[in-house]
C-alpha cells in the first residue's frame, strides 16, 4: 500500500527531535502498515537515508540505532500477533541496521540509555494540516539547535536542553503564526475562547531565560524585526550565540547577558542604549522560567520593569511547567493580585492576600496541538500565563 505522507512527516519530526523511542507514535501504526514492506522502506528512506542528512543534520547513531531497533521490534511484535512465524523485514532497513551496530563503539553508551552529549535537534515548523496560506511565510522549515538531553548540564545549569513549556509556547506561536487559534481559557472567560498570540512580523521580541535559543530563533524565522535573546548564565550565552549562527539569524538575533532584577541592564552590549536596556519590546517571552522560588522575585521585578518603564502595552506570554504547584503559586504571588484567576485556577490553594509588584496576570491550562507540531512530554501540566501592568 503506498506510504501515507502524514504518517512518514510525523514520524521524522520526532526523530529529528530526538523524542524517546519508546514515544515514537510507532505503536500506534496499524498493524497492516507496519507489516508492509513498502512501509518499511519508505520509513528507511524519508527518516534514515543519506539524502535525509544533505538537508537537515542527522541524529547521533546512537540514537538511530535506537529508533531502528524499536521500529524492528514494533515489526516482529505485530507479526507475531498476526500468526507469522518469521515476520518479513525490508532487506535495506535490516542493513542498514547492521551497519549502524559495526560502526559504534563497544564503549559507547548502550543503545538502551538516553543519550547525554551535545547533539544536534532539529524541530520542524511545521504547519497544522487544517491551517490556511499563512499570513507570512515562516523563513525556513525547520531549526536545529545543538542540545544536551540531560537535565542538569556538567557545567551545572539548566539551559542546555528546551524543556517542555518552551515547546508548548512555540507551538502557540506557529499555530498563531499559521492562523489557527486555540482554544485556551484565560479567566474570565466562562468556555474556551480562540487565542491567537501577537503576530511576529515586524515585532521586537525580548525572551527572558533563553536557554537553547529555541524561542528567539523561532520569532525570527516567523518574520520577528528584531530579537533580544538574554539568559543569566554566560555559558549559556556563548552556546545560545552558536544556535543562533547555525540557524543563519544573527541578522536579526542578539544574544546579552541578563541578570533579572537590574532593571534591564544588558551586559556585554555594544552601545549605551542596550546596556540600559532601552530596546521596549513589543513582545516579552519566557518558558520553564519559574522553578526555582530563589528567582521568582527577581524576575517579577524585571517583568515590572519592562511593563512601567519600556513599554506598558507589550504582550507578555509566560509559561511554565508545572511540577511543583506551590513553586508555581509562589511566582503568581510575587506577581501580584489577579482575582479573576484566583477563583477560577484549581492550582491555588489560597487567596493571594498581598500585593507584590503592580502585575495583573491571567492563567491557562495548555493542551498540545492537535494534530501535533512539536513533540514534548505532558505528564505535568503546563500553564500560559499573560500579564500585563496592572491598571
Amino acid at each position: 500500500m503506498p506510504a501515507p505522507r502524514p504518517v512518514l512527516d510525523a514520524l521524522r519530526r520526532q526523530y529529528l527531535q530526538l523524542l524517546a523511542p519508546a514515544d515514537m507514535t510507532l505503536a500506534q501504526l496499524p498493524p497492516s502498515l507496519l507489516l508492509d514492506q513498502a512501509f518499511q522502506h519508505a520509513l528507511y528512506t524519508h527518516l534514515f537515508s543519506p539524502d535525509c542528512a544533505r538537508t537537515t543534520p542527522p541524529p547521533p547513531r546512537t540514537y538511530t540505532a535506537r529508533v531502528v531497533k524499536r521500529l524492528i521490534a514494533a515489526i516482529e511484535e505485530e507479526a507475531w500477533k498476526e500468526g507469522y512465524a518469521c515476520p518479513e523485514i525490508d532487506e535495506v532497513l535490516i542493513d542498514f541496521y547492521a551497519a549502524l551496530l559495526a560502526t559504534i563503539p563497544a564503549s559507547t553508551t548502550p543503545l538502551g540509555s538516553a543519550a547525554t552529549a551535545a547533539a544536534h535537534v532539529t524541530y520542524t515548523i511545521a504547519p497544522p494540516a487544517s491551517a490556511p496560506a499563512p499570513a507570512a511565510p515562516a523563513a525556513g522549515a525547520s531549526l536545529t539547535l545543538l542540545e544536551s538531553r540531560s537535565v542538569i548540564s556538567s557545567a551545572g545549569h539548566t539551559g542546555s536542553r528546551t524543556w517542555e513549556a518552551s515547546l508548548a509556547l512555540g507551538e502557540l506561536l506557529i499555530s498563531s503564526h499559521h492562523r489557527t487559534p486555540h482554544p485556551l481559557t484565560f479567566p474570565p472567560a466562562a468556555a474556551p475562547t480562540p487565542f491567537t498570540a501577537p503576530p511576529l512580523p515586524h515585532k521586537r521580541v525580548l525572551e527572558l531565560g533563553a536557554g537553547t535559543g529555541f524561542l528567539s530563533i523561532l520569532c525570527a524565522k516567523l518574520g520577528a524585526l528584531s530579537v533580544l535573546a538574554t539568559d543569566g548564565d554566560w555559558r549559556v550565552c556563548a552556546a545560545l550565540r552558536g544556535n543562533v549562527a547555525a540557524n543563519r539569524v544573527s541578522g536579526v538575533v542578539s544574544v546579552r547577558r541578563l541578570l533579572w532584577g537590574s532593571g534591564g541592564v544588558l551586559e556585554d552590549a555594544e552601545d549605551a542604549d542596550q546596556r540600559e536596556g532601552s530596546m521596549a519590546p513589543d513582545i516579552v517571552l519566557a518558558a520553564d522560567v519559574t522553578y526555582d522560588t530563589a528567582h521568582l522575585p527577581s524576575l517579577a521585578h524585571e517583568l515590572q520593569h519592562i511593563l512601567t518603564q519600556q513599554n506598558p502595552h507589550a504582550h507578555v506570554l509566560v509559561a511554565a511547567t508545572v511540577r511543583n504547584p506551590e513553586t508555581f503559586a509562589a511566582f503568581l504571588r510575587e506577581l501580584g493580585n489577579s482575582p479573576n484567576s484566583v477563583q477560577t485556577d484549581p492550582l491555588l490553594t489560597a487567596q493571594i492576600e498581598k500585593e507584590h509588584h503592580s502585575l495583573a496576570w491571567a492563567s491557562a491550562l495548555w493542551t498540545p496541538h492537535a494534530p501535533r507540531i512539536l513533540y514534548y512530554a505532558t505528564a505535568a501540566p503546563i500553564r500560559i500565563l499573560r500579564i500585563t501592568a496592572a491598571a
